[in-house]
This record gives structure tokens, sequence and C-alpha cells, in this order.
């Protein structure tokens, strides 16, 4: 099915994708680039990135993003630290929340993977410990 072909079927239903299915990922790519383009020529409107939503300023303090914890200035002590537990620990894990208790997503997967492997890891919580936590950054 050719591109153009697509778009039309998409115009016809609205500017809803009825039937995805029998499109091809890479048609459906070309498609919706050219669709929004297509719309917002027509409405005259300007695509804004993601990114730059956020940063209007007509928001209310309250939901303005705020920091919890002020992290130290000093990172030093917590590079020193950190290559302590490497030293130490054949995998180090710095995580949000704990191996009996992550806090994300992604963490748990970590955890999950490497018991299921048998294998013995340190961890640290870097909620708990926000110098760490900028540290691991600049130690990566």
């Amino acid at each position: 099915m050719n591109v153009a072909r697509n778009l039309s079927i998409i115009a016809r239903h609205g500017g809803r994708i009825a039937n995805a299915a029998r499109f091809s990922p890479s048609s459906m790519r070309c498609v919706s680039t050219l669709y929004c383009a297509a719309q917002t020529a027509h409405n005259g409107a300007t695509i804004r990135n993601r990114r730059h939503l956020s940063d209007d300023g007509g928001s209310h303090s309250d939901f303005q993003p705020k920091r919890k914890v002020e992290v130290p200035e000093d990172v030093k002590e917590a590079m020193q630290m950190i290559e302590t537990h490497i030293k130490d620990n054949p995998i180090m894990l710095y995580m949000k929340g704990s191996p009996a208790q992550p806090m994300c997503g992604f963490s748990a997967k970590v955890v999950e993977v490497l018991r299921r492997e048998g294998c013995d890891f340190g961890s640290v919580n870097v909620l708990d410990y926000p110098s760490i936590r900028e540290g691991i950054k600049q130690f990566s």
C-alpha cells in the first residue's frame, strides 16, 4: 500500500486510523508525519516540541518540579565511597529502593535478573543518598 493511499484512507475516517493492522510500520510513520504536517499547515498552527510545553511559565507553582533534597556540593566523598563499593563487590547496583522493595520498574527488573542468575551483588538506595546519586553520574 502506498503512502498517498494510506493518507487518503485516514482522511476519509476523519483523521482516525481505522484499521492500523493493515498498514506496515514504515508506511504508518510516513503517513503520521505527513498527516501531522498537513494538519499543521491546514490549521495554521505550529507543532511545539514536547519539552517546551512545560516551559510556558503559566503553570501554578504547585505544579512546577521541586527538588526534595539538597544535593551536597562536595561529590568527592561520594566518588571515594563509590570506588570502595566497586572494589568490595563484584556487582554493585545503584538503584531506587532496596532489593527487597524496589522503587521503580527498572530497579525491580535488574534485581529480578540478578537473583534469577544467582549473582551476589551489593546495592545502594540512591534515593537515601543524593550525593551518591549525583556522584555515580560523574563516575560512569
